[in-house]
């Protein structure tokens, strides 16, 4: 007589155990196995569905970044110039050279021009001043004055001061050195306004 299988015997075995299940306990049985594979389904559709939600509020947060550095750079442009600049946004064109193109549409000179470069200090130019026992703050030019000194504004408390021409910076020029760590929340704040007000004048995007 001829010996059987192992896996003979584990075939019996598991009918025998079938036959031995009763009607209710078969259907127990059936019941959780589709249980079981609908609440697979809905932890999948679950994972689906906030990947899915994840990647629009991205999406959503990238186009209203997109918007806000839009709106900064193209004040102060006709309805003309500034359905241009739009459609140059929505072309995926980079950012330098939209701002190249809306400081020729402001017919505004290249940042080129600064203090530093052509020891020319005018009223307005967005500068870093120091002032001695402080850290290096942004300020706006606000007069020139005799003996190469210059009043200046602070940004975020408007305060005045009087400084010398070496104790002022170009902004921009500087901003990524003394824009980086800064712990101080009056200090951050004022320099995203001074951000502001430099590229609302130049049409330039200022990246720290």
């Amino acid at each position: 007589m001829e010996e059987e299988s192992s896996d003979d015997v584990m075939i019996k075995v598991g009918a025998s155990n079938n036959l031995q299940l009763s009607p209710a306990q078969h259907l127990h049985r059936k019941l959780f196995g589709e249980e079981k594979e609908k609440r697979s389904k809905r932890v999948e559709k679950k994972k689906n569905s906030t990947q899915i939600q994840s990647f629009f509020m991205k999406l959503a947060s990238q186009e209203r970044e997109k918007s806000r550095k839009f709106e900064r750079i193209s004040r102060g442009l006709s309805e003309i110039d500034r359905a241009q600049a739009k459609w140059l946004f929505a072309c995926n064109v980079p950012v330098s050279l939209i701002s190249q193109k809306l400081a020729k549409m402001k017919k505004i000179e290249p940042k080129s021009k600064t203090a530093k470069e052509n020891n020319n200090y005018q009223s307005g130019m967005v500068m870093w001043g120091k002032l001695s026992g402080h850290a290096w703050w942004p300020c706006k030019i606000s007069n020139v004055l005799k003996s190469k000194t210059a009043q200046v504004q602070w940004f975020y408390n408007k305060t005045t001061s009087t400084l010398p021409f070496s104790k002022l910076l170009p902004f921009e020029k500087h901003l990524n050195q003394k824009g980086k760590k800064i712990k101080s929340q009056t200090l951050r704040q004022a320099v995203q306004l001074a951000k502001s007000d430099y590229e609302e004048k130049f049409g330039e995007i200022l990246d720290e």
